[in-house]
């Protein structure tokens, strides 16, 4: 409890008095939200809930589930800059403003606005990468590396481009068009850029023949797929490059088996977080996934602000 609220973690979503978000279960009573269609964020047995157009879209795509979207008085939908449809809640209640980001990107990125500060009396936030380590680099850098090596590689060798089916795919998509890079595009990827056809545009992908011009061409030819395809490609002799904030590790090329990693993430780097705090200007800081105890310490010591990670709350009566 927190001054006559309940705010904490609850069968894996967040709750905030009978607001629950990302919850793993559907719970009688409550008011469910959807931050994002990644799987690990949603209940499949939810009927109704609070999210964005393209957050249910996208999830009826990849889980073929029918889910209402809802309203609720007191909660309001902000851009997160994490993926297509990604959702900040901030919710009003006994008389405070409770922000919670979700997985969050403050960062203009090649395909979306950066998620932007609200005022909030009590935040709570993702911190994926809240260890100093993790400083990704500018967009600009990103596109100079990518354009390098797919120049270097593709001399002989084709290339692969790693991420994940939806989100980071898409951006790398994003960067593909803006290097005016003709590329194919893998099947489960091409599902969900249709999805996203209303709202986005990739103009240099190819959607047919992925495993056709693969087989038929062993140079000169630029692929975006999931990781999955990993041991396909390797077969094939294809150059393989992972998108992902965990490449600022030094093991990431060995530990994912690709050949080259670039830190690029949809979430926010930790000095990206520290800035996003302070502009909230919080009174209460909890933390939640990633390094959630280190960088508690790390707001109260940097900023000031109290803070620890988001307790986990047990009321059998509410199942």
């Amino acid at each position: 409890m927190f001054m006559n609220m309940k705010i904490g973690l609850y069968k894996g979503g967040i709750l905030i008095d009978n607001i629950i978000i990302d919850s793993h279960i559907k719970l009688k009573n409550f008011t469910h939200g959807i931050s994002h269609a990644h799987l690990d964020h949603f209940s499949s047995n939810i009927k109704k809930a609070l999210a964005t157009k393209i957050t249910l879209n996208v999830l009826k795509e990849r889980k073929k589930v029918n889910i209402c979207k809802d309203e609720n008085e007191k909660v309001f939908l902000h851009n997160a800059g994490h993926v297509p449809g990604s959702s900040m809640f901030l919710v009003k209640t006994n008389g405070k403003r409770v922000l919670y980001t979700g997985d969050f990107n403050p960062r203009e990125s090649f395909l979306l606005r950066g998620a932007e500060p609200l005022k909030a009396d009590i935040l709570i936030v993702e911190c994926t990468y809240g260890k100093e380590i993790y400083r990704f680099p500018k967009k600009d850098e990103i596109k100079s590396i990518v354009r390098d090596i797919i120049d270097e590689k593709i001399k002989k060798r084709n290339v692969v481009l790693y991420g994940y089916t939806f989100g980071k795919a898409q951006q790398i998509a994003k960067l593909l068009d803006e290097l005016d890079i003709k590329y194919y595009v893998h099947p489960s990827i091409a599902k969900i850029n249709r999805v996203l056809e209303g709202s986005f545009t990739f103009k240099n992908c190819v959607y047919s023949d992925f495993y056709k011009i693969m087989r038929r061409e062993k140079e000169g030819r630029v692929f975006l797929a999931p990781y999955s395809f990993r041991k396909y490609a390797r077969k094939m002799g294809i150059y393989q490059i992972g998108f992902s904030g965990w490449a600022m590790n030094k093991n990431f090329e060995r530990i994912y088996g690709v050949d080259l990693g670039i830190p690029f993430s949809d979430h926010a780097d930790f000095y990206d977080l520290l800035e996003f705090i302070e502009k909230c200007s919080p009174e209460v800081v909890f933390t939640v996934h990633g390094f959630k105890e280190y960088f508690s310490k790390v707001i109260f010591e940097e900023l000031g602000i109290y803070s620890q990670p988001l307790p986990t709350i047990n009321f059998k009566s509410w199942q």
